[in-house]
């Protein structure tokens, strides 16, 4: 029997990583497609988003989703970076001693990752990308939960 659920725990490893890396793909064209918009044609890319909701105007409207794809590629262009998961921000910034474990956030919903910028050992917290289990980017971008916590803003 223990050798039973070891071959499922092993399976599901496998079954989750797969997953998580198609899921990290997806993030990573994302990404690249943000570089190489011009910001006139941001609202092309929102056919790569699961808008389930508009943003209403005192909220920034739907212009909002256009200023995080320019802030993204501000932040990113010209410069090496890497695409991490929620888990493996939080071994990143184990490893360095970072003790602001706690702007990393998590999400019920789908997988959460970040942009790390590798020169400046420092993560895009403000712009977590969240990709649900059907592959949909659902998320990207935070803003104050009601009761006045950060959390993310979901599409």
């Amino acid at each position: 029997m223990k050798i039973f659920f070891t071959l499922l725990s092993i399976c599901c490893c496998v079954f989750f990583s797969r997953a998580q890396q198609t899921q990290k793909e997806v993030v990573e064209q994302f990404i690249t497609s943000i570089l190489q918009t011009e910001e006139g044609d941001y609202p092309g890319l929102w056919k790569m988003l699961k808008i389930t909701q508009t943003i209403p105007e005192e909220e920034g409207g739907m212009e909002k989703i256009n200023q995080v794809f320019a802030l993204l590629k501000n932040q990113i262009q010209k410069r090496e970076y890497i695409i991490v998961s929620s888990e493996e921000a939080l071994q990143i910034m184990e490893t360095e001693n970072d003790k602001r474990s706690s702007d990393i956030l998590f999400s019920d919903k789908g997988t959460v990752f970040y942009v790390y910028l590798t020169y400046f050992k420092r993560f895009l917290i403000r712009s977590p990308i969240v990709v649900n289990d059907k592959n949909e980017i659902i998320a990207i971008f935070i803003d104050y939960c009601k009761d006045n916590k950060i959390c993310i803003k979901y599409l």
